[in-house]
């Protein structure tokens, strides 16, 4: 075989080495990882038993590398003389292009690790191997805690910075574990990015399913050292969800949907922890996923109604307002705890769109009363954190009131400690904003949260809500008697009316108007009524009644 010029210049040697033994000089440019593949096929050729046809790579004077394709056959027509004919072509760049696309195809370009295309791949194999050797595969879903905070707080340089580090501690995470396993049986695990803050892990050849909390053990780990990026070091932690196959699937779409409902219980559970999948966590993500699409659905088909559940004044016995509550009838599930839709409304976004429902049916419904020559009587309002921070509270409520043309003294809004207490400037001013209006406030629960007395005292509100858990045992618990007492002392020094809820005896009734708590709502004067009933004993003698008669008739007709 003789080296022709454009042989000699693709091996780097044109001129400058001995030029008379060719193969001899292709074989010292041969990568050593090539080299006994290439030597054999060469041989192979030799002998006359086949033709020359393989791509290797080349390691250039200077170092570089480069991957050429080798083409050669004996002369002799099958009769072995040592002779080959043949070409060498350097296709360097056709194999980087396909190696550019592959990475397109099969690699997320901001971490480097395997996208959903190439995971299932890698899933596949790890399943294949748990079956032959009766082992289990675990499919663990890892989602960043707070994520979005980052990104609309430093900016999405600073979380593609973050998200390129979560990668690699990751995969080292994986590799460690992997080189531990191995001392008791061998382990494969394999990285992936789905996409925005989640990721995937795969681990493999596991004796039992718990084998799979060493993993996710080692994964949050690999979370408790401060993240450095351009914008500064804070902290990051992760949740987890786990299925493990043949358990909870056997394929990635199963798997993939189970670790994802385990991830959901794990957020719930307080977040930087993991949570392998049951059942039972199925059927809550059955029932949730058909209270999400209910509730999209439940204005459009008119499900959501108003109750009134009255607020009774003592001595006199009469209404002196009613607390609006909404009630949500599911055409599969029945009735709807606001317990279970209002926080799932507040995740979903929906909450604002109920909020302006409630007041507007309830200002409408006031105006209803009035016109029909009722007594005016207070609406009590609840308003969630979400809503109490969005931009213009204050207009989107009097909006209604004026249309309906009623007293915006009528209005009082409930809000809990913990809305206060979140930011407390602009409480302060939301609430006296509200206060310049005629609007009244009321700090609902009160006692459960945390606000403290100079708080108090600055925010300008006109009543405080007892919580029912403390009316519920205040006649056996010497305790919350002298919590009750207390919030009353207090509320009287502070010039503030006190409303006590979940009143349900006349033990408790008595015992609070010694304590000197005016206002009781509860089970004893009534449930959570439809407009019509309320309006029934407006019209009757209920407003005018004596505290005695008052009681008596509720009795009657709970």
């Amino acid at each position: 075989m003789l080296g022709s010029a454009e042989f000699w210049r693709l091996l780097g040697e044109e001129g400058g080495e001995d030029t008379s033994r060719p193969l001899d000089a292709l074989l010292r440019r041969v990568h050593g990882d090539d080299l006994p593949s290439v030597t054999e096929a060469l041989a192979a050729v030799r002998g006359g038993d086949a033709k020359l046809n393989a791509e290797h790579r080349l390691v250039m004077p200077d170092g570089t590398v480069r991957m050429v394709h080798l083409l050669g056959q004996s002369p002799g027509g099958g009769e072995a003389d040592g002779r080959i004919v043949g070409t060498l072509q350097d296709v360097t760049d056709r194999v980087e292009a396909a190696e550019r696309i592959r990475t397109l195809a099969f690699y997320d370009t901001l971490t480097g690790l395997p996208n959903r295309s190439l995971f299932r791949e890698q899933l596949h194999g790890a399943l294949a191997r748990s079956r032959r050797l009766q082992r289990r595969t675990a499919l663990l879903m890892v989602d960043l805690d707070n994520f979005k905070q980052i990104n609309d707080t430093l900016g999405h340089t600073a979380g593609d910075q973050v998200l390129e580090e979560v990668g690699r501690r990751l995969r080292e995470a994986v590799r460690a574990y992997d080189a531990v396993a191995r001392r008791d049986g061998t382990v494969h695990g394999a990285v992936a990015r789905l996409g925005g803050d989640e990721f995937l892990v795969a681990a493999g050849d596991l004796h039992a399913a718990q084998d799979a909390t060493r993993v996710a053990a080692r994964l949050l780990e690999s979370f408790r050292e401060p993240f450095t990026v351009d914008a500064g070091e804070f902290f990051v932690t992760a949740s987890i969800g786990i299925a493990v196959s043949p358990d909870d699937g056997m394929g990635m779409e199963d798997l993939l949907k189970h670790a994802d409902v385990a991830l959901y219980h794990a957020k719930g559970a307080g977040r930087n922890t993991f949570e392998f999948y049951s059942d039972s966590m199925n059927e809550a993500a059955f029932h949730r996923l058909l209270l999400e699409s209910g509730l999209r659905r439940a204005f459009e088909r008119d499900e959501f109604t108003l109750c009134y559940q009255p607020q009774v004044l003592f001595p006199e016995g009469r209404i002196l307002g009613v607390e609006a509550l909404i009630r949500w009838n599911h055409p599969n599930l029945g009735a709807v705890a606001p317990a279970q839709f209002i926080p799932l409304a507040e995740q979903l976004g929906l909450i604002h769109q109920i909020s302006e429902w409630v007041l507007r049916t309830a200002c409408g419904q006031l105006r209803e009363w009035a016109a029909a020559g009722l007594p005016p009587v207070r609406l009590a309002l609840n308003v969630s954190g979400q809503e109490f921070r969005r931009p213009g509270l204050v207009e989107r409520l009097l909006t209604p009131i004026r249309e309906h043309g009623l007293d915006p003294a009528l209005l009082e809004v409930e809000l809990t400690e913990g809305t206060l207490m979140d930011n407390v400037q602009e409480a302060e001013r939301v609430l006296r904003e509200l206060k310049d209006q005629g609007v009244r406030v009321a700090i609902d629960d009160f006692g459960t949260g945390y606000s403290s007395l100079s708080y108090l005292k600055r925010f300008p509100v006109d009543a405080l809500k007892v919580d029912r858990s403390f009316v519920t045992d205040m006649t056996t618990d010497s305790s919350d008697a002298a919590i009750v007492a207390a919030i009353a002392a207090m509320a009287r020094s502070l010039g503030l009316t006190v409303i006590a809820e979940g009143v349900e005896t006349e033990e408790q009734q008595r015992m609070l108007q010694e304590l000197g708590c005016p206002v009781m709502q509860g089970y004893r004067f009534g449930r959570a009524l439809p407009a019509a009933e309320i309006r029934a004993r407006l019209a009757g003698a209920w407003s005018v009644m004596r505290a005695a008669e008052f009681v008596s008739a509720a009795d009657a007709t709970a």
